[in-house]
């Protein structure tokens, strides 16, 4: 991830550049604009400091899948659901600022479930400022364990459980 981008010819620097978990390493790498020119740039905060983020859940086919969304909706909508509100509201009044959102704002956290060969993921997608994206996440990861400790009929597959 890249927080910050100063063009410096004939190089390009870049701070607070992350890896995995999205946590600010205060590292700082250069490299060869030629790169920067021609390959694809992801930038987190371009328009919005929000991303999408997702939290996946691997359980087995005789779990409740019913119950694992409504574990995991409910968990997300406790850390980031008033965040998520709050951006809706504003996005729905500066439409036009936030086209790259598309058509429909989503004002609370969702989940999606697919299908693999040894377990069903259940992937809950919500909303998060850039920055924290790593704390967040442990947040509701955290929070959904917390409430599966609760349900008999939901479990967690030993194949790939978290993402």
């Amino acid at each position: 991830i890249v927080f910050l981008l100063a063009l410096i010819s004939p190089n390009t620097s870049l701070s607070e550049f992350s890896f995995a978990g999205d946590e600010p390493a205060g590292r700082a790498i250069t490299i060869p604009n030629e790169y920067v020119l021609t390959q694809p740039i992801i930038n987190y905060t371009r328009g919005s400091s929000y991303i999408w983020d997702i939290v996946e859940l691997n359980i087995t086919y005789d779990s409740d899948w019913k119950e694992a969304t409504k574990i995991m909706e409910e968990s997300a909508t406790e850390i980031v659901g008033k965040i998520m509100k709050d951006n809706a509201e504003h996005w729905k009044q500066h439409k036009q600022k936030f086209t790259i959102l598309g058509k429909d704002i989503i004002d609370r956290p969702i989940t999606r479930i697919e299908f693999s060969e040894n377990f069903i993921k259940v992937r809950c997608h919500y909303i998060v400022e850039s920055r924290r994206r790593g704390t967040t996440k442990s947040h509701i990861i955290e929070k959904i364990l917390d409430n599966l400790k609760h349900v008999k009929n939901v479990k967690i597959s030993a194949n790939n459980a978290f993402r």
